[in-house]
C-alpha cells in the first residue's frame, strides 16, 4: 500500500482481519493501524517511510525472506493481525482514558 497520504485506512484493517500482512507506506491511519517488525516487539505488518519504488521493493522484500525464511514468524505475524481489535469500543476506552487523563491533570 504505497501511499503518499492516508488519513484512516481501511484496507489495511479488512486485509490484516483475514491474515495479509500489509506492506505499507508509514503515514496516517496506515502507520496507526500496522505495528511494523522494527518498531513493535509484536508487528502486524511492514512500513517503509517514504512512497518510493525502493523503499516500497526493500519492504516488499523483506516480507518476502520472513515468509521463505522464517514460515513460523510469518504465521505468528498473521494471527496477531487477525487478532487485532479495530472497533469502537476500543477507541472509546482510549478516549474515555485520556479525558480522565486530562482531567487529573488539571485538578
Amino acid at each position: 500500500m504505497p501511499s503518499r497520504y492516508e488519513p484512516c485506512g481501511l484496507s489495511q484493517m479488512f486485509a490484516m482481519r483475514y491474515g495479509c500482512l500489509a506492506v505499507a507506506t508509514a503515514t496516517g491511519g496506515l502507520k496507526d493501524t500496522i505495528d511494523d517488525i522494527h518498531q513493535s516487539a509484536e508487528p502486524t505488518g511492514f512500513l517503509f517511510p517514504e512512497a518510493t519504488t525502493y523503499a516500497c521493493s526493500t519492504a516488499l522484500q523483506e516480507a518476502i525472506d520472513i515468509y521463505v525464511q522464517n514460515p513460523n514468524q510469518w504465521k505468528t505475524m498473521q494471527r496477531r493481525a487477525m487478532k487485532k481489535d479495530f472497533s469502537w469500543n476500543r477507541s472509546a476506552e482510549q478516549y474515555k482514558n485520556e479525558y480522565l487523563s486530562l482531567l487529573e491533570k488539571s485538578s
